[in-house]
C-alpha cells in the first residue's frame, strides 16, 4: 500500500486534511470503477422489471405500467396503476401471469403484488444516501414498451413539510407506462419507484424514495386498524410469500378471464365450408343460412349470409386475445394478439380492429366480441312521437 508523506515543515493540520482529502478520492474513484456500464446494468436487472396490463370488468385493456421484483413471487407498483382495474397480468418478454393486490398504501402511491412468477429480486438501496449529481438508470414500461432503459442524474431532492425525503427528482427520462418501475443507482440497486413527470417540462421526473418500499407492511397494517410491529421488525417478514398457492401462469398471448359459461357455448369442430362461399340468388332460403353460419352462433348484426360465415370461420379460428367489430352498413373486422409485427400499430387489438373496420366501412363501427363473449348492446328502441 502506498504511502502518502508530505513535508514536516507543513502544519499537521494541514497534512492531516490532505491525507483525508486523497484517501476520499481514491474512495471514490474506486466506487465508479466498480459501476455497472448500461450493458452490464441492463443484463442483471431486466429479469425483474415486469410490463403490467390492466383491464376493467368486461376483460377490455385499460392502460399499462411497470413492477419490480423487490422479493420472491413479490413486486411493487404505484397504486395509480391499479386504480379501478377489475384484473392485471404481469408480463416479462413471452411469460406472462395473473397478478392480485396484497398491500397497498394509497397516500403514499405504494402498492405491493403477488404473483406466481419466478425472477429474481432487485438488491434495495438506501434513500438517505441518496445525493444530488448521482448517475442512476431508469427501467420500465414507457407507453408499454417493455423494459426500456434510460439513464440521468439525480437532479434533486424533495422534501415534505417535515423535511422527510418525498421525492427524488432526476434526469433520466420516463414517460406515461413507467410508472411502477425502478429507479436504480449505478450497482443495480433500487433506490427510487418511479411514479410522475411534468409532461411540458424538460426532464422533470420523479421517483419515490426506496425507503417507502420497507415502510410499506408497517402502514398498510396501521391503515387496517392492525398493530404494525409484528412486521415492522423485519423487512424479510414482510416480504414473505403467501401460504395459499398463486395462479399458474398464463400462455402468450394471453387474455383476460373470460367467463366460462360463454365458452362452453362454442360449437364443436365442423367440417371446413366450401370456399369460396357461393353468393345465395335468395338469401333468405333456408339451406343457405344453414350452410352459411353454425346454427348454433348468434346472428351478428348488420351482416348479410355471406358475411356470417366468413365470420364464425374467423373467429372460431382465431388466437387469443381477439376483439371483433361491425359497422351498421354490413362491415366487419377482428384483430388478434397484442404484439403485431408492425411495431407502429397499438398493442391493444380493440384499436386495430376498429381502425380497420373504419377502413371498409368509411365510417366509424362497433364492438361485437372480445374472445368468446359477446359485448354489443342493440340500440334502446325510442318511441316515435304522435
Amino acid at each position: 500500500m502506498m504511502k502518502l508523506r508530505l513535508p514536516k515543515s507543513l502544519p499537521r493540520q494541514f497534512r492531516q486534511c490532505a491525507r483525508a482529502a486523497v484517501l476520499a478520492a481514491c474512495a471514490a474513484a474506486s466506487n465508479a470503477a466498480h459501476a455497472l456500464s448500461p450493458t452490464e446494468f441492463f443484463a442483471k436487472v431486466s429479469p425483474s422489471v415486469w410490463l403490467v396490463h390492466t383491464f376493467d370488468k368486461e376483460g377490455m385493456p385499460m392502460g399499462t405500467g411497470s413492477a419490480v421484483v423487490i422479493a420472491p413471487h413479490t413486486l411493487i407498483t404505484n397504486c395509480h396503476v391499479l386504480k379501478n382495474v377489475h384484473s392485471f397480468q404481469l408480463q416479462n418478454n413471452d411469460r406472462r401471469y395473473i397478478g392480485r393486490l396484497e398491500l397497498w398504501d394509497t397516500v403514499r402511491d405504494v402498492c405491493q403484488v403477488k404473483a406466481a412468477l419466478d425472477a429474481p429480486a432487485v438488491e434495495l438501496g438506501d434513500s438517505n444516501k441518496v445525493v444530488v449529481g448521482q448517475p442512476v438508470y431508469a427501467l420500465g414500461a414507457p407507453k408499454g414498451y417493455e423494459l426500456t432503459l434510460s439513464n440521468g442524474l439525480v437532479s434533486a431532492l424533495r422534501r415534505d413539510d417535515s423535511r422527510q425525503l418525498a421525492n427524488i427528482q432526476t434526469s433520466a427520462p420516463i414517460s406515461h407506462g413507467s410508472s411502477g418501475g425502478g429507479l436504480f443507482d449505478t450497482d443495480g440497486r433500487l433506490i427510487g419507484i418511479t411514479s410522475s413527470g411534468v409532461d411540458d417540462g424538460q426532464n422533470l421526473n420523479f421517483a419515490l424514495p426506496v425507503s417507502w418500499v420497507r415502510e410499506l407492511p408497517a402502514r398498510h397494517l396501521a391503515a387496517q386498524g392492525k398493530d404494525p410491529r409484528p412486521v415492522a421488525a423485519t423487512a424479510a417478514t414482510a416480504l414473505a410469500p403467501p401460504p395459499e398457492p398463486l395462479p399458474p401462469p398464463l400462455p402468450i398471448p394471453a387474455p383476460a378471464p373470460v367467463p366460462v359459461i360463454v365458452r362452453t357455448a362454442r360449437p364443436p369442430p365442423q367440417a371446413p365450408a366450401p370456399a369460396p362461399y357461393p353468393v345465395p340468388a335468395a338469401p333468405a332460403a333456408p339451406a343457405v343460412v344453414a350452410a352459411a353460419a353454425p346454427s348454433n352462433m348468434p346472428r351478428v348484426p348488420f351482416l348479410n349470409d355471406t358475411r356470417q360465415a366468413q365470420y364464425w370461420n374467423h373467429v372460431n379460428n382465431a388466437p387469443y386475445p381477439k376483439v371483433c367489430v361491425i359497422s351498421d352498413n354490413g362491415h366487419w373486422a377482428c384483430a388478434e394478439g397484442n404484439r403485431p409485427r408492425d411495431r407502429s400499430q397499438s398493442w391493444d387489438p380493440k384499436v386495430r380492429a376498429l381502425k380497420r373496420c373504419a377502413e371498409l366501412a368509411g365510417k366509424e363501427c362497433i364492438v361485437f366480441q372480445v374472445d368468446d363473449k359477446i359485448v354489443y348492446q342493440p340500440p334502446a328502441a325510442t318511441a316515435s312521437e304522435p
